[in-house]
């Protein structure tokens, strides 16, 4: 697992989580905040991609001019459809990025 900045978006990639998942949750938070979840598709069975900016809100973005400094954490864990809910693995071991913006 990785998570690195990429111009204005965060990038969390993943492989090799053991088995073949329908899909990923993952979980990201903001300097120690609140976890913010989503339901990733797979790129594999095996591995998914997330990203976002989260310095854009609503089409328009924001700037301290590298004088604020975020950490943002992600963990994932796959997950199995099943008919009335779905069946989920263990989440992974945190990564994390600083950003500056």
């Amino acid at each position: 697992m990785r998570a690195f900045a990429d111009g204005n978006r965060v990038v969390f990639k993943w492989s090799g989580l053991g088995r073949d998942w329908d899909f990923f949750n993952v979980r990201w938070s903001k300097d120690g905040g609140r976890a913010t979840q989503v339901q990733v598709k797979r790129l594999t069975p095996w591995s998914g991609q997330y990203s976002m900016s989260p310095y854009v809100k609503d089409g328009v973005g924001t700037t301290t001019n590298g004088h604020e400094t975020n950490k943002f954490a992600f963990v994932v864990q796959g997950c199995d459809r099943g008919t009335f809910s779905s069946d989920c693995g263990p989440w992974s071991i945190p990564t994390s990025v600083t950003m500056s913006h």
